[in-house]
This record gives structure tokens, C-alpha cells and sequence, in this order.
């Protein structure tokens, strides 16, 4: 399949399903196992082990955002290649639709910061390190296993922008633990406050703002 073709029916769907809710008004941190493959080259000089990731995600004005972290370490097929860790942290953007049996479907887009860290002897401190730009295309199915526990499924495309392009796919799973987030609920006050008859009793409205 074209590649841009790809790209296409992977955004595509968060223009067209993509539902609102009220920003920040819950979220949810989740971890998952990561099981990538190369493409592009560099499965030829080193081989990804599997990885592991940390998210948070709420509610946006349109979609949501998140900002997580992937990290995935690579071991060299020779001698000469020497094993590295990579960290991917990195601020993403989905649109999503809702599915029955409380779960959703999105795609999105993340890009960030990809950063390798060499373990070789002969390198100087300055060439272990190594930081580049990333991006890719997402795609994520949630599903409620209880009230506050989700089932998280994923598949990522990410490119980064080393001098010879590393593309990864990346397929996901994992749980995370969804919650109403604190903020939201001192904005709800607030709007209630400033939309408040002047003759209410204060007391009330606070108090009134603190249920449901």
C-alpha cells in the first residue's frame, strides 16, 4: 500500500468522528507492552526487543491530547553496532468515535522527541547520546473492563529524522485507569459562581457545586 495512502486512511477518521467532550473534564494514565518492528534499513544493523510504555490522555477541545513516554532498547546484529535504549517522549492528538459496549475507536498523530543512548566504550560521552525528531501516524481501540479499567490496543508508524530514516511499527497493549480529573471539578464551580443569581445564597452554590 502507497504510503501516503496510508497516512490518509489513518487521519482521515478522526476529521469525520471525532466527539466532544468537555476538556480535562477526565483522564486516564495507562502503561502498555510494546512489540516493534523496523523498516527502511535498519533491521539490517539491529534487531528491537520488547519495550514498554507510560501515557496520560484527557479530553481536548476537539479529540484529546496525550503525553507519554515509549521506551524500547535495540541490540546490534554485529559487534560493531553497539546495543542502544531509545526514549520516545512524545505529545499526540486523537479524534475518536464511542463504539458500543463502552469502547472507542480513534486515530491520531504523535511527534516528539526520540533520544538514544549507546552502551559502547569506544564512543565518547559526546556520541552516546543522540536526540531527534519524531512522527507518525496512531491508531488506538479502548474498551471498559470495569468502571475506572481500560483495555488499551495500539499501532503506531513513527519516523524519525536521523541522517538515515529509522521507521518503526509499533503495536501496543496494555491497561490504563480512568478518572475525573480535579481540575475540572474547581472550573465547574466557578462557572457556577459567575453564572449565580446575586441574591443566592452563597453557601448553597458552593456546596451545590460539589455534587453531582
Amino acid at each position: 500500500m502507497n504510503r501516503s495512502l496510508f497516512v490518509i486512511l489513518i487521519l482521515f477518521p478522526q476529521f469525520i468522528f471525532s466527539q466532544n467532550e468537555d476538556p480535562y473534564s477526565n483522564s486516564k494514565i495507562g502503561v502498555n507492552y510494546i512489540n516493534t518492528s523496523e523498516e527502511g534499513g535498519l533491521e539490517n544493523f539491529w534487531e528491537a526487543q520488547n519495550g514498554f510504555g507510560v501515557f496520560f490522555q484527557t479530553p481536548f477541545y476537539a479529540g484529546d491530547i496525550l503525553l507519554g513516554l515509549n521506551h524500547i532498547p535495540f541490540e546490534g546484529l554485529k559487534e560493531k553496532y553497539p546495543n542502544f535504549k531509545s526514549n520516545y517522549i512524545y505529545l499526540g492528538w486523537i479524534g475518536k468515535v464511542k463504539l458500543p459496549l463502552n469502547s472507542a475507536l480513534g486515530a491520531g498523530l504523535k511527534f516528539g522527541t526520540f533520544m538514544m543512548s549507546f552502551e559502547s566504550d569506544t564512543l565518547s560521552s559526546f556520541s552516546k547520546t543522540e536526540s531527534e525528531f519524531a512522527v507518525g501516524p496512531f491508531a488506538q481501540f479502548s474498551i471498559n473492563i470495569f468502571k475506572w479499567l481500560m483495555l488499551d490496543l495500539s499501532g503506531e508508524y513513527t519516523v524519525v529524522l536521523t541522517n538515515r530514516e529509522m521507521k518503526l511499527v509499533n503495536f501496543s497493549a496494555g491497561l490504563s485507569y480512568s478518572f475525573s480529573t480535579p481540575a475540572n471539578t474547581f472550573w465547574i464551580c466557578c462557572d457556577k459562581l459567575l453564572r449565580a443569581d446575586r441574591n443566592s445564597d452563597l453557601a448553597c452554590i458552593i456546596f451545590g457545586c460539589l455534587g453531582p
